[in-house]
């Protein structure tokens, strides 16, 4: 591969600290792994000594395959060289994954010195949010009931009465902000003791870090106006029929030059002073003199509304009033301290651990008290440590890199243009300042002596046209003021290869925005077919299928001209309301479509039906699921049916009537359910939900409905996760309704299934968030002209890492925002905005040959007119706008269109199409097809027929290993040598409510793992089993108490180590020897005795007339647990046992045996 200058000095350059500003395209993936194979290749550095950070796993997976590559490309070229072999076995434990992987592997390899357990896992993120809700519910319940004096006044001034889960929800999204930090507590506690200002009033000193915030916003307000005032006088200046215009602007500006700005309270009086002189009435002037007047006439009103608008205290009354608000805060960290003990002990009690735990706990290992590197740290010490995508860093996992590296050899690689997770707590000023501070790297043999900065700036990605529009608006608009980094030419993106003439004559980005001009549309004609909560969300999809069925005729011509559907893409800012639409709109129109939009999960029919289903089998007294049951396929009664059953008991509840029915539906149905219900007592979760899939088909049903390939893979899931959910929690149909509507309560949606392939060819839709990473030749930014999401700052308190927390002031009266909130609203709105500017910079830089861009806007000229009359009110400089003037508009089209006015070439073709046209749009007769005709054309001819038989009659060169079991138990493999294969079924048999022998076996299997004392009752008690399960094992009691007084028990007493259902992988060799078979099993029971012995146990619960029969029927089975087990221990073992049941008693097996 041929590399540029600035990418061999990224792969080159050694002994520093380098941070590589990789513009979007610029191939930072090839260089970084270039960076790793050269230090292991070249520099001889073991790949066990190098931590690569990456942001998914999949990344990481792509490292580790090309480096291997690598090596064994060098190996071929010296077959001899020791030191290759050995990274090829080095590279399984090669330090290469995300953050939270390396933390994980870190914890497990230390869980002592954090006092954990060494079997933790991590938590369901459904199952981790419903712990939080239980913990904060407790502690609420106990406030109450104690009439709890502090507790009562943050309810009262922190709730609406009514409801106190917006308080709980709070108190959690605190919780989980402060996380972020690298020692939560210590922030929580640091941020309320800036509100006890007892100490500055004693010595009235009423600074604090809220006012310089808003200080600096309010002298930027007033100087802009000072500005903007002598920008407009100019217009009048020496027009005598306006005189009085220019004589009112001169005392506006004199008066507000004279303000004093060198303090907040100097400043808010020389406000509060300011006189505005009445504005000029009626007067004798030329129609295009009076059109002056009265635009700035409309200037000045907008400048007066702004600074007389302002309702702020002296910095004296606002912390007298902030240091009222004390004590409620300070009481509020006492509950999250609270939570966050009782958190920890819910999650010790289920052995589990969250995300941020991940974090937190590698930090405790790596850093002490003192902040300082730990014994542990100092072991994990790397040669070098490269980070991928840096910009998306947060302060704690900052810390844990930093507590690896010796201070001189990170690598980081990032672009801060695509810091787009700032809702994920990433902290893009840590690029920042290292981009600010770093000393750019000069010539590529130049040694480093200090920190260093790379610029990769050459795009290798996309066509010049693309890559000419991105640079265009991002010059015009993005600077360190607004946007966090000033956008120059040395941000530029340069086009870094060659591309061919292409399928499309025009390579141009075009803009196309629908003009819905009020005048022109009939905005009170229905236009799609949906149920809207209010006017803003009907015209959000009504937008989106305007835009949806113009791109649909732009996708047709792209797919004549020669593209495939999987070549194009639809980035969203948000899919959640708008991607069904486009989905619906364009598959109708005959383009296949995938959209990657999770939240219609639960809300999704075949889901909802399922749920509706279980929640009646539970309690049928359930009027809306068993409706919705009824109404469904699975039982199929309509409206007068359903009206007919309600009449023969209006009364009471639905199913009383259903009782009473003669109709055959509706008797079926009952029967249905109460097998169904008798199942629910003795079955399995997972098995009770496939059965009523397979039983009343309505898993194949659903395959034949539109989008069926979802809707099966849907219920697919619902079937996972009832299993896993079994696995983690209380068992039982009514818990599991519970988890669902909590998961619903806490708004933690699950995803939807996956079932699109990267190769399936569909038109993907998807937000710009998930595509970021991705390329596509053409694609389509739609959605433009929606306002940015603003951030929701109705909550009484708001938080914020360098700000600490913004509240309301609140006693029995009066309720407003104090400074402390006000500043953090406005940092936070221009940190917000900034975000969605990068977020435009990504969906640009994601189109490799052709971009375009749509949009509705309600009156498009009048917009334009707007935006070239307020750029004419800034004074902007080095082809870039006033970032004051941009800080102003919220949209990406505003932002877009500015950049377009203000640079008269900008290569961005516009085309303004009227709404009427995609208003009530026909679906084309060749967009539509008969079904019968589409099967007659798919029925094969004579070349299908040869390629079919072909296929059919395809034969593996391995053919003997495709007749063994390739993945198998070794329960599998000795039944396959008792020349017999036993086929378990899915579900009992629904005739009665007794366990098979094999079922009771497991049981037995699960209580002796769990029996290590000698308290049998205990374990009964404890043990998570539904009643009948409990049953049969009481009714076996006497196997416990046999097994207590075994000599097994004894030995287990006085071992050194036991170690219970061990489960292991292994490959053994097939008949043939070409061929490997991976074997799973588990090992119920191994220990290690007083001599170091390793001893294997299996339990066996079998009837047998005697001991040999056992010995027979398991020695094989013993032989592979102890392959597997010396293996893994690198130990033979020294003695095998059959614990049996039967026989109460150890049975030794021998080779001779």
């Amino acid at each position: 591969m041929s590399w540029t200058e600035e990418q061999l000095q990224a792969i080159n350059k050694r002994g520093a600290n380098i941070l590589v500003s990789a513009a979007a395209g610029s191939g930072k993936t090839s260089v970084l792994i270039e960076r790793i194979i050269t230090k292991v290749i070249e520099d001889r550095v073991d790949i066990d000594k190098i931590l690569v950070v990456t942001f998914t796993s999949a990344a990481a997976s792509e490292m580790k395959q090309r480096l291997l590559t690598a090596l064994y490309k060098k190996i071929d070229e010296t077959p001899d060289d020791p030191y290759l072999q050995k990274q090829i076995s080095l590279l399984n434990r090669a330090n290469i994954s995300t953050i939270h992987s390396f933390c994980l592997n870190m914890i497990k390899n230390n869980f002592y010195l954090l006092a954990m357990p060494a079997n933790f896992r991590i938590g369901d993120t459904a199952e981790i949010e419903i712990l939080k809700q239980d913990v904060i519910e407790e502690i609420f319940e106990e406030k109450y009931e104690n009439n709890d004096k502090g507790f009562l006044d943050l309810i009262r001034k922190y709730t609406n009465y009514s409801d106190d889960q917006s308080l709980k929800d709070l108190i959690i999204k605190i919780y989980e902000y402060s996380r972020c930090t690298p020692n939560p507590k210590k922030w929580i506690r640091e941020s309320v003791e800036d509100f006890n200002f007892e100490e500055k009033i004693k010595n009235e000193d009423y600074s604090n870090k809220w006012t310089n915030i808003l200080y600096k916003d309010l002298k930027d307000t007033i100087n802009d106006s000072i500005e903007q005032l002598k920008r407009n006088k100019l217009k009048v200046e020496g027009i005598q029929a306006l005189e009085k215009v220019y004589d009112i602007y001169e005392e506006d500006i004199k008066s507000l030059e004279k303000i004093d700005t060198t303090t907040w309270d100097t400043m808010l009086t020389g406000l509060k002073n300011k006189t505005w002189t009445r504005y000029v009435g009626n007067i004798k002037a030329s129609e295009g003199e009076k059109t002056i007047k009265s635009e700035l006439g409309e200037i000045r009103k907008n400048i007066k509304a702004k600074l007389t608008g302002i309702e702020f205290l002296s910095q004296k009354d606002a912390i007298l009033e902030l240091n009222a608000m004390y004590p409620t805060l300070k009481y509020l960290a006492d509950i999250i301290e609270e939570f966050d003990k009782r958190y920890i002990e819910a999650k010790r009690e289920k052995n589990i651990i969250d995300y941020s735990d991940l974090e937190h706990l590698s930090l405790q290992l790596l850093v002490d008290e003192n902040n300082k590197k730990t014994e542990i740290a100092n072991k994990y010490q790397f040669d070098e440590v490269l980070i991928d995508e840096y910009q998306d860093i947060n302060e704690v996992q900052e810390k844990i890199l930093t507590s690896v590296s010796n201070g001189k050899n990170t690598f980081m690689v990032g672009d801060v243009k695509q810091s787009i997770y700032r809702f994920r707590q990433s902290r893009p000023n840590i690029f920042i300042d290292k981009y600010t501070n770093y000393q750019k790297a000069q010539r590529n043999n130049e040694k480093l002596k200090e920190s260093t900065k790379i610029l990769l700036y050459k795009n290798f990605r996309s066509r010049g046209e693309v890559l000419e529009t991105t640079n265009i608006i991002f010059q015009s608009i993005m600077s360190r003021e607004f946007g966090e980094i000033e956008y120059n030419q040395e941000e530029y993106l340069n086009q870094g290869k060659e591309f061919e003439k292409g399928k499309l004559e025009d390579y141009s980005s075009e803009l196309y925005i629908i003009d819905k001009n009020t005048e022109n549309v009939d905005s009170s004609e229905e236009k799609v077919e949906v149920e809207e909560e209010n006017n803003e969300d009907k015209e959000i999809i009504e937008n989106s299928a305007y835009e949806a069925r113009l791109i649909a005729e732009k996708i047709k011509e792209f797919h004549k001209q020669g593209y495939d559907y999987r070549d194009m893409a639809i980035l969203l800012r948000s899919v959640k309301s708008s991607a069904p639409v486009y989905e619906k709109e364009l598959s109708e129109r005959g383009i296949p479509v995938y959209s990657d939009a999770a939240s219609e999960y639960i809300d999704s029919i075949e889901i909802n039906t399922i749920l509706s289903f279980l929640k009646i089998i539970d309690n049928p007294l359930q009027d809306i699921p068993l409706i919705t049951v009824l109404r469904s396929p699975i039982i199929g009664l309509n409206d007068n049916e359903l009206l007919e059953i309600r009449l023969l008991d209006k009364e009471r509840k639905f199913y009383k009537a259903l009782e009473l029915s003669k109709n055959q539906k509706a008797i079926r149905f009952i029967e249905m359910l109460n097998k169904f219900k008798k199942d629910s007592l003795s079955m399995p979760l997972d098995e009770l939900i496939w059965k009523i899939y397979m039983e009343t088909g309505y898993f194949y049903y659903v395959r034949l409905m539109p989008g069926g390939k979802i809707r099966q893979a849907n219920l697919k899931k619902l079937f996972e996760t009832a299993k896993n959910y079994e696995k983690i929690s209380f068992k039982g149909l009514f818990n599991f309704i519970l988890f669902i509507e909590k998961i619903i309560k806490t708004n933690n949606e699950f995803d939807s299934a996956k079932v699109v392939g990267e190769n399936d060819d569909v038109v993907k839709i998807m937000s710009i968030h998930k595509s970021k990473g991705l390329e596509f030749p053409i694609v389509f930014i739609s959605g433009i002209t929606k306002k940015v999401n603003e951030l929701d700052y109705r909550s009484k308190i708001v938080y914020d890492q360098d700000l600490g927390f913004g509240i309301k002031y609140v006693d029995e009266i009066l309720e407003y925002d104090t400074i402390s909130k006000k500043a953090l609203k406005l940092k936070s709105f221009k940190e917000m905005l900034a975000e969605e500017m990068r977020i435009l910079y990504v969906a640009l830089t994601r189109a490799k040959e052709k971009l375009v861009l749509v949009g509705v806007e309600r009156n498009v000229q009048k917009t334009k007119e707007s935006l070239a009359d307020a750029i004419n009110q800034y004074e902007h400089s080095n082809n870039k706008l006033n970032p004051s003037l941009v800080s102003k508009y919220k949209r990406m089209y505003e932002w877009i269109e500015l950049a377009r006015i203000y640079n008269n070439n900008i290569p961005l073709k516009e085309h303004i199409v009227p709404a009427e046209k995609y208003e009530n749009m026909k679906i084309e007769e060749d967009e539509t097809f008969d079904l019968l005709e589409y099967v007659k054309s798919q029925t094969p001819n004579e070349e299908n027929y040869k390629e079919i038989d072909k296929i059919l009659n395809w034969q593996y060169p391995h053919k003997s290993s495709i007749d063994e079991i390739t993945k198998t138990s070794v329960t599998a493999l000795k039944n396959n040598n008792n020349k017999k294969i036993e086929i378990k079924k899915l579900i009992i048999d629904d005739k009665t409510d007794k366990l098979t022998p094999a079922q009771i076996g497991t049981l037995v299997h699960l209580a002796m793992q769990q029996l290590k004392d000698d308290d049998i009752d205990k374990m009964l008690e404890n043990i998570k089993l539904n009643k009948i399960e409990k049953q049969e094992l009481i009714k076996r009691k006497s196997i416990f108490e046999n097994y207590i007084k075994s000599d097994l028990f004894k030995m287990l007493q006085q071992a050194k180590e036991v170690n219970r259902e061990t489960p292991f992988f292994m490959y053994i060799d097939s008949e043939n020897k070409e061929d490997k078979i991976l074997v799973q099993g588990v090992i119920d029971l191994y220990f290690i005795d007083s001599n170091g012995n390793i001893n294997l146990v299996d339990y066996k619960t079998d009837y047998a007339e005697k001991e040999e029969e056992l010995v027979e029927k398991y020695k094989m089975q013993l032989d592979l647990y102890s392959r597997a087990l010396s293996k893994a221990m690198k130990k033979e073992v020294t003695n095998k046992f059959i614990y049996s049941t039967k026989f109460n008693k150890l049975i030794k097996i021998t080779e001779e045996q």
